[in-house]
């Protein structure tokens, strides 16, 4: 198992403003949700924040979380809450 990058870790509670260990309940629930190990996991909590993953991972890595696809498999909904906008992306799986 690949270890998880500090500084992304730094990043994701940086932009988050939530501390670490809070990082990584998050990844965690990535973990649960897509069957993912930990290291990729946190690349996709990243992405998911619109943090540039490219400085944190390899190719291999990021291939792995597009399921191979050549492109990210994920879907990109814009929602507004109040003033601010967010944009999630959820990644789907493809077997």
């Amino acid at each position: 198992m690949a270890k998880i990058n500090q500084e992304l870790i730094d990043r994701l509670a940086h932009k988050l403003s939530i501390g670490v260990g809070a990082v990584y309940l998050r990844i965690q629930k990535i973990v649960k949700e897509t069957g993912l190990e930990r290291d990729l996991a946190a690349l996709v909590q990243a992405r998911r924040n619109d943090i540039n993953i490219n400085k944190f991972s390899t190719l291999a890595q990021r291939n792995d979380i597009r399921g191979g696809c050549g492109e990210m498999c994920c879907s990109v909904v814009r929602t507004t809450f109040g003033t601010s906008a967010m944009t999630i992306c959820t990644l789907s799986i493809r077997a």
